[in-house]
C-alpha cells in the first residue's frame, strides 16, 4: 500500500474510532455517574465500596492478560491473523479451562465460604469472560477496526448496570455483593457473545494450539507494561481497603471515577494509533507517523485539557449533584486526579507510539518501577496519616510519571517528540487553555447563588459554546 494511502486509512480509522469512543464515553460516563450516585443514595458510601471492591478484583484478574491483547493487535497489524492464530486458539482454550475450574470453586464457595469470597469469585469469572472477548476482538483491532472494541464495551457496561439496579430493586435474599457479582458475570457473557459473532467467520477454535513458549514470546515486552497499567488502580484500591477500610476505598473510588472514565475513553480512542503507527514505522514513513501523532496530541489538547479544567473548577458542584451533598475529602481527591488527567492526556499518544515502535519492554520496566514505588510510598503515607486524600496525591503523581516515561521513551528511542512539538501550534493551544481557565473561574463566581442543577446546565452550555467557537475558528484558519 502506498504511504499516503496508509496514512489516509489510519486517519479514517482514527476518526471512526473516535465516534464510537465518544459514544462509549458518553454511555460509560452516564452509567457510572448515575450508578454510583444511586448506590451512594441507597446504601451509602460502603455500598459504593462493595462495587469498587469487585471492580478491583476484576481489574486484578485482568492482569492475566499480560499484554496479550496489545501484542496480538501489534502482530496482526504487522504480519496478519495467520501469524497468531495458533496462539490465539491456545489462549482461548486456557481461558475455558480456567473458567471451568473457577466455576467449580464457586460451587464449593456457595456451600462453605462467606459472601466476600463468593462475590470475588463471580468478579473473577466476569473478568475471564471479558479477557476472552478482548482476545477475539484483537482480530478486528489488528485491522484498525478499533471501534468494535468500544461497541462491545458499551454493551457490557449497559448490561452490568441494568442488571445491578434491577436486582437491587427486586430485593432478592442475597447480599448486595453477590448481586453485583451476578451483574458483572452477565455483562461479561454479553460482551463475549458479541465478540464471537464478530469473529466466528474469520477464526475457528478447532485446530492446533501453540506451545506455551510461543505465548511467552508473543507477550515479551508487553507483559510488564500491562501489569504496570492494569494493576495500578486495583492494587491501590485493595491496599486502601486493607489499611483504611471500605469507607476510604469508597471515597477513593468516587473521586477517581469521573477522571478515570475520561482517561479510559481517551486511551481507547487513541488505541487505533497502535496498528496505524506500526504500518507507518515499518515502512520508514517517519513524516506520516509524526503527522498522525501530532493530530492526536492536538486533539488531546483541544478536547481533554478543557474538560479537565471543567472537572477541577466545578468539582464541588459535580459531587453535590452526584451524591446529594459535598464531601470535602472526595472533592480534594477528585481535583488531584483531575490535575493528573490534564497532564497525562498529553502523554497518552506517546504511550501508544512507544509500543508501535517496539519499545513496550522499556516502557513496561518504567511502569513496574512506578507501580512498586507508588504502593510502597502510599502504604507508608496511609499508615502514618490514615488519610486517603494524601494517598490520592501519591497515586496522582504516579500517573503523571507514567505519562512522562512514555514521552521520554519516544524522545530517546524513536525521535518522535521533538518533530511533533515543532509541528504543533502552541500559541493556539495556550490561548484555548487560557480562555477555558478564565471562563470557568468566572462561572464559579456567577452560579454561587443558583441551584446546582441549573448551575451545571450553565457550565456545560458556556463551555460547549466556547469550545465549539474555538474549533470553528481553528478550522477556518486552516482552510485559509
Amino acid at each position: 500500500m502506498p504511504e499516503h494511502e496508509s496514512l489516509s486509512q489510519s486517519k479514517r480509522n482514527m476518526r471512526l474510532s473516535r465516534i464510537f469512543v465518544l459514544l462509549a464515553f458518553g454511555s460509560n460516563a452516564s452509567v457510572n455517574f448515575l450508578l454510583i450516585g444511586y448506590f451512594a443514595r441507597v446504601g451509602g458510601i460502603e455500598l459504593v465500596g462493595h462495587w469498587a471492591f469487585l471492580g478491583a478484583v476484576m481489574l486484578t484478574v485482568m492482569v492475566l492478560d499480560f499484554g496479550s491483547v496489545n501484542a496480538l493487535t501489534f502482530r496482526i497489524a504487522k504480519d496478519g491473523l495467520a501469524s497468531v492464530s495458533r496462539i490465539l486458539r491456545q489462549l482461548l482454550r486456557l481461558a475455558a479451562m480456567t473458567v471451568a475450574a473457577l466455576a467449580l470453586c464457586l460451587a464449593v464457595a456457595f456451600q462453605m465460604a462467606d459472601e466476600i469470597v463468593q462475590g470475588s469469585l463471580l468478579a473473577g469469572l466476569a473478568a475471564l469472560l471479558q479477557l476472552a472477548s478482548n482476545w477475539l476482538i484483537a482480530i478486528r483491532m489488528g485491522r484498525q477496526q478499533i471501534y468494535w472494541f468500544n461497541i462491545k464495551t458499551i454493551i457490557r457496561v449497559t448490561v452490568q448496570a441494568s442488571v445491578a439496579v434491577a436486582l437491587l430493586q427486586l430485593r432478592l435474599p442475597f447480599p448486595e455483593i453477590l448481586t453485583f457479582g451476578m451483574a458483572l458475570v452477565l455483562g461479561g457473557l454479553a460482551e463475549l457473545l458479541i465478540a464471537v459473532i464478530l469473529t466466528f467467520r474469520e477464526f475457528r477454535l478447532r485446530g492446533t494450539g501453540a506451545p506455551i513458549a510461543s505465548i511467552r514470546d508473543l507477550v515479551a515486552g508487553f507483559s510488564a507494561l500491562n501489569i504496570g497499567e492494569r494493576a495500578y488502580q486495583p492494587l491501590s484500591q485493595l491496599l486502601t481497603a486493607q489499611l483504611l477500610g471500605p469507607a476510604a476505598v469508597g471515597t477513593f473510588t468516587v473521586a477517581l471515577r469521573i477522571p478515570v472514565v475520561v482517561n479510559q475513553a481517551l486511551n481507547e480512542a487513541l488505541r487505533a494509533l497502535l496498528p496505524g503507527l506500526v504500518k507507518l514505522l515499518e515502512s520508514d514513513d517517519q513524516s506520516s507517523a509524526v503527522r498522525l501523532l501530532r493530530d492526536s496530541v492536538a486533539t488531546q489538547a483541544i478536547l481533554v485539557v478543557p474538560t479537565g479544567v471543567i472537572l477541577y473548577a466545578h468539582a464541588p458542584l459535580i459531587i453535590d449533584l452526584w451524591l446529594g451533598g459535598v464531601d470535602q475529602s472526595i472533592v480534594s481527591a477528585m481535583r488531584l486526579f483531575t490535575a493528573a488527567l490534564i497532564i497525562t492526556a498529553l502523554g497518552t499518544p506517546f504511550h501508544w507510539a512507544a509500543q508501535a515502535g517496539g519499545e513496550a519492554k522499556l516502557l513496561g520496566r518504567a511502569g513496574m518501577t512506578i507501580l512498586v514505588s507508588t504502593l510502597t510510598i502510599g502504604s507508608g503515607v496511609m499508615m502514618i496519616s490514615e488519610n486517603v486524600v494524601l494517598f490520592s496525591a501519591v497515586y496522582a503523581c504516579g500517573q503523571v510519571l507514567r505519562a512522562m516515561a512514555a514521552i521520554f521513551v519516544c524522545s530517546a528511542k524513536l525521535n518522535l517528540v521533538k518533530p511533533v512539538v515543532e509541528d504543533l501550534q502552541g500559541l493556539g493551544a495556550l490561548a484555548h487553555l487560557s480562555v477555558s481557565v478564565a471562563l470557568n473561574i468566572l462561572l464559579t463566581i456567577v452560579y454561587t447563588e443558583i441551584s446546582s442543577s441549573i448551575s451545571l446546565i450553565i457550565v456545560i452550555g458556556a463551555n460547549g459554546f466556547a469550545m465549539g467557537l474555538f474549533i470553528l475558528l481553528g478550522t477556518r484558519k486552516r482552510r485559509v
